[in-house]
């Protein structure tokens, strides 16, 4: 089982990556970028503004970067106070969040973040996390590519191509959402 994104695929070499990496499902794999941002807070800031406090509380905006943010309310994360504050796609706060991080490090990143959840809940004293982390995954999850259906490739083929993705080696398998263009791609693979 190959557990990673084409990405990764385009870079085993050898035999059997160059076939891989060649496949028209392999090129039909769009990875999307993905600026992140968790946070462990000190108490649930959050909690008031929930509807059902024991869901999560995504918040949508584009206002400061912040794109998508997840404040849980579900018990796993209750215990820790684990938010996920930035979860952004769009390109211009990708570069945005990037610039950040070069210039001020993690100081800024999370200046900026408590500033602009502070803007959010402005009703509430936002403290700062007690634990933190940023990255800019450049594969964070993925899309077929516009070019797919030219190369008569689709969801369906992809899904079918990964589970033996060389067809000579019934051993090998390619598991991860990028291969599986579906609401539980994620877990696809493993079960197949």
């Amino acid at each position: 089982i190959f557990a990673s994104g084409p990405l990764d695929v385009r870079k085993l070499g050898g035999d059997v990556g160059r076939r891989l990496a060649a496949a028209p499902e392999a090129a039909s794999i769009r990875p999307v970028e993905v600026a992140v941002y968790d946070a462990f807070y000190p108490q649930r800031f959050w909690e008031e503004y929930m509807v059902h406090r024991y869901f999560n509380m995504p918040v949508r905006t584009d206002a400061n970067c912040l794109v998508f943010s997840e404040l849980p309310g579900h018990a796993y994360f209750r215990v820790k106070n684990a938010t996920r504050p930035v979860y952004a796609t769009d390109l211009r706060c990708i570069a945005f969040w990037r610039q950040l991080h070069a210039a001020s490090g993690m100081a800024g990143i999370r200046d900026y973040v408590q500033s602009s959840l502070q803007d959010m809940f402005p009703l509430q004293e936002i403290p700062a996390p007690y634990l933190d982390t940023f990255i800019v995954h450049a594969d964070g999850w993925h899309l077929m590519d516009y070019g797919a259906p030219q190369r008569n490739v689709s969801i369906a083929s992809i899904y079918s191509w990964a589970a033996s993705p060389l067809g000579d080696h019934a051993n090998l398998c390619l598991a991860g959402e990028a291969y599986y263009g579906i609401s539980y791609g994620w877990t696809a693979g493993a079960w197949r």
